[in-house]
């Protein structure tokens, strides 16, 4: 099933891309990185979800997909980021 590409409009912290498939764009997560890094005792139950969805991307793409498969999504990711400016 293919649906169009978009942004998730709830937050539009997801790429939805050509076959379906959705991936949070890591860029608004800058706050959470931040909190990460320097004050953990501020990471939540939400935020733990959305860094477990990251790795989760990242594993899908470094393990699991092809090469071709791989420099498909990444480019189509960046497409969508880049209608979003």
């Amino acid at each position: 099933m293919f649906i169009e590409r978009s942004i998730l409009s709830e937050h539009k912290n997801y790429a939805v891309l050509k076959d379906g498939t959705a991936f949070r764009f890591p860029n608004h997560n800058d706050d959470l990185m931040w909190r990460l890094t320097y004050a953990q005792d501020s990471i939540t139950h939400t935020d733990m979800l959305r860094l477990a969805s990251l790795m989760d991307s990242y594993h899908y793409l470094l393990f699991e997909c092809t090469q071709k498969r791989r420099n498909a999504v990444c480019k189509e990711i960046k497409e969508l980021y880049q209608e979003e400016q």
